[in-house]
């Protein structure tokens, strides 16, 4: 029966992402959660690339699931009404299979370390991520100059999903 559970509520948005979290710890488990969050964090789920609301929250979302924005509901339909919008989203765990066999949580350090330093090139905003891992930073910058990826000069907003995993196992192939 694993991947059949459905997890639905109107979660404390003060604890939002402590809990989205958890369903990513969990989401092997879990096949959907519609959930009812402010809605300034469902854009922070749902955001594109060179966005503001775009980052580390964005990343994590697309590597365990799916995010899509269904409706919104307005402060009046609640009593006593909030002060904010909200947002019922729908995330979609059982869409990620393709991520399966990536190391998630490193990757998170790494979109974690790029995000360090937003306004940064990621040259710069990772030099101590690359220390701590004890990376070969010339190994690193020839394997990224033969496989024509300029990752060290982008903001950490330019890179997709997609990008960060590749950056990852080119990283993981420069330790020392």
């Amino acid at each position: 029966m694993q991947n059949e559970i459905a997890v639905i509520g109107n979660i404390p948005y003060n604890i939002t992402n402590d809990i989205v979290f958890w369903l990513f710890e969990n989401s092997n488990l879990i096949k959907t959660a519609v959930l009812t969050i402010q809605k300034e964090v469902a854009a922070r789920y749902t955001a594109k690339p060179r966005t503001k609301d775009y980052g580390i929250t964005t990343l994590a979302m697309q590597l365990y699931g799916n995010a899509k924005i269904a409706f919104h509901i307005p402060p009046g339909a609640f009593y006593p009404a909030p002060k904010v919008t909200s947002t019922v989203i729908v995330i979609d765990f059982s869409d990620k299979k393709k991520y399966c066999e990536i190391d998630k949580k490193r990757v998170i350090e790494l979109i974690r370390a790029a995000f360090s330093k937003r306004r940064k090139i990621i040259n710069n905003s990772i030099k101590s991520y690359l220390d701590t891992k004890q990376v070969n930073v010339k190994k690193l910058n020839e394997i990224l100059q033969e496989e024509h990826k300029n990752y060290m000069n982008m903001r950490a907003e330019e890179l997709t999903i997609e990008d960060y995993i590749c950056f990852y196992e080119i990283i993981k192939n420069s330790v020392m």
